[in-house]
């Protein structure tokens, strides 16, 4: 079971790196991309419809972690670390 694993690892990370390759050697520059038909977005767009370019700038950012730390060392062995 090993080894199909190995294999099968070693076909997407070579499936991966073929795709990045082709993406760097492309002839032409792409902005973006559509599966169907033409992009809703030309090559010079200011911003998307959905984001309203006048909204308020700034505020604040809090991030919350749920669960629980039995220390504030980050470099223990035992126990869990606090968040952050």
């Amino acid at each position: 079971m090993t080894v199909g694993r190995t294999l099968l690892n070693s076909v997407l990370v070579a499936a991966a790196l073929a795709g990045s390759l082709q993406a760097g050697f492309a002839d032409e520059w792409r902005t973006t991309s559509s599966l169907i038909g033409d992009s809703k977005y030309g090559d010079n767009f200011q911003h998307y419809d959905y984001v309203n370019a006048d909204a308020p700038k700034g505020g604040t950012y809090n991030s919350v972690v749920l669960g629980t730390f039995d220390s504030f060392n980050p470099y223990i062995v035992q126990g869990s670390p606090a968040a952050g």
